[in-house]
């Protein structure tokens, strides 16, 4: 009898991927030598270089393996400086190469999330990215310890002591593992709460919404509020709308009860936008005020209700002591006289806003503008302001710019010249990093457009200091720099690669980054868009491989 041929087991799917667990964490990172070491330490132990890069319309019908998008834009970004670019006399050859040099790393990301997403079962993927999010919530949640026990206080979104040092602005100090803006880190936790909602993960779907809420960011608030909205309407599964009902209600409570001020915030900023007339932050370098000593005729409505409010909380307080004392009185009991601890002073300067903590940014930009002779283009950016936050009239900047110049519609002003990251890099001002003075280059239409207005409104108080006073926005970009050519693009071989046959999670994830594509440069930070395209990849997978199943 011949024995049977044993054959050899087949290897164990690792439970972690630790290269790319590794390359997230680095790649995430905010500063630009651990997203080179990442790529690099990635393709070493990943060493493959096939792209599978296709034309659309092929006859075989085989689809581009990645989205053509970044090949895309940078050709249109050589076609602009070959054809009408300042690449004789100036600095824009290192402003160019620095713009190649993020698409390029854009492209690389993806393939090697792509090869992660085709190797890897899902099981090791969904458990590397539960290890992602958990380290990045526990790094959240430590920066929020030191912050209470530095304040000594349990809750320092309330907490107005130090020049408001916390305060309204406590979740930017909530940046997790990327150390980046925590916009970014609320972006991808927000990510986090729709990727493990589908998959009924409820502990780390909670957690993930605390640390999106932990970082303040009113506009991501906004955009998760609307996606899960959507997926308790449209989802399927009485688990997944449950979570985010949970969710919603996580997200109400901390809103009104945890950091209130966050959405007065925002309806004072929607207000000044309806509003007519000039609004209330033309006085924003002006010293608050306590609201009960502020006379009625100055307040609107809302601020008439809040003052009553304050003076009735401030009443009860001072009724309960006294009725404390009286009670121990009744009673005969010799206890030492009980009185309030007194109550801070809130009209003190240390609980005001202080001007000077900005005072050096405000320095140096002051001295810019002073340099560049800028004072005028500064003065002419702000009109308008009080009625559109400064995002709209940047948009508005780029629509006006190229109605002047109708030749610039179909490629835009070029990479560099008029919206994006590395426009303001290239300033040499440190505002997106560190970049070498002596190749600064600052074209006149960036110069006369966006710069003017971020120096507008970043001169003033810390109160305009908002992600809707800047120009961000990858649209305003596409528009700008790659003309109705880069917008097609854009729409077609990047939302549109991603649009076929997405999964639970697909819809309402692409429309949460289609919105969050408005509030900054993601392409150019190299953060928010690699999650976004990982959990998108293999959502996608887990689609198809449930359909071949049927």
């Amino acid at each position: 009898m011949h024995e049977a041929k044993v054959l050899p087991a087949e290897p164990k799917a690792p439970a972690i991927d630790w290269a790319l667990f590794l390359f997230l964490v680095l790649f995430l990172n905010v500063r630009l030598p651990c997203k080179l070491i990442a790529l690099v330490l990635i393709f070493v132990l990943r060493p493959d270089f096939r792209f599978g890069l296709r034309l659309p319309f092929r006859r075989d019908g085989r689809r581009s393996r990645l989205p053509l998008f970044y090949p895309a834009m940078a050709l249109i970004a050589l076609w602009n400086a070959f054809a009408h670019g300042p690449l004789t006399g100036t600095n824009y050859g290192f402003s160019l190469a620095g713009g190649l040099a993020y698409w390029m790393a854009g492209l690389l990301a993806i393939h090697q999330v792509k090869l992660a997403v085709d190797r890897l079962p899902a099981t090791t993927l969904h458990r590397t990215l539960v290890a992602f999010f958990a380290i990045n919530a526990a790094v959240s949640i430590f920066t929020l310890l030191k912050i209470m026990i530095e304040a000594r206080t349990f809750n320092p979104y309330l907490y107005q002591g130090e020049y408001q040092k916390y305060f309204i602005n406590t979740g930017d100090y909530i940046r997790g593992i990327l150390f980046d803006t925590s916009s970014a880190n609320a972006l991808i936790n927000a990510f986090g709460v729709l990727y493990f909602i589908s998959r009924k993960r409820a502990g780390m779907a909670l957690i993930c919404m605390t640390v999106m809420l932990l970082t303040g960011s009113n506009a991501t608030d906004i955009i998760a509020f609307c996606a899960l909205l959507w997926m308790l309407i449209a989802g399927r599964g009485r688990e997944r709308k449950s979570l985010a009902l949970l969710s919603l209600f996580m997200l109400i409570l901390f809103t009104v009860r945890i950091s209130p001020q966050n959405h007065l915030y925002v309806f004072g900023t929607i207000e000044n936008s309806l509003s007519k007339g000039p609004g209330t932050g033309v006085n924003a370098d002006k010293p608050a005020v306590r609201i009960t000593d502020m006379p009625d005729s100055l307040l609107d409505r809302d601020g008439r209700r809040m003052k009553i409010a304050t003076r009735y909380v401030d009443s009860v307080s001072y009724l309960f002591w006294l009725k404390r004392d009286s009670v121990y009185k009744r009673l005969g009991v010799q206890w030492p006289k009980i009185r309030p601890r007194p109550r801070p002073d809130l009209d003190a300067p240390e609980f005001q806003s202080r001007l000077d903590t900005t005072l050096e940014m405000r320095k140096k930009l002051l001295e810019f503008i002073r340099l560049q002779h800028m004072e005028d283009q500064v003065a002419m950016a702000g009109e308008g302001y009080g009625r559109l936050p400064g995002k709209f009239i940047a948009m508005r900047q780029a629509i006006d710019f190229l109605r002047r110049h109708p030749g610039k519609w179909l490629f835009g002003d070029g990479m560099g010249n008029y919206s994006s990251k590395l426009a303001f890099r290239s300033t040499g001002l440190g505002m997106s990093g560190k970049y070498p003075e002596s190749i600064r280059y600052i074209s006149p239409e960036f110069k006369a457009g966006h710069l003017a207005l971020y120096l507008y409104y970043f001169t003033k108080g810390p109160a305009l200091h908002s992600v809707l006073n800047t120009p961000d926005s990858v649209y305003d970009q596409m528009l700008a720099e790659y003309g109705l050519a880069g917008v097609l693009i854009f729409v077609f071989f990047y939302l549109g690669y991603f649009c076929r046959q997405p999964g639970s999670t697909g819809i309402p994830l692409l429309f949460m980054m289609a919105i969050g594509f408005c509030l900054n440069y993601w392409f150019e930070q190299l953060s928010v868009v690699v999650v976004f395209e990982l959990i998108m990849l293999m959502d996608r997978k887990e689609s198809l491989s449930a359909v071949t199943k049927e």
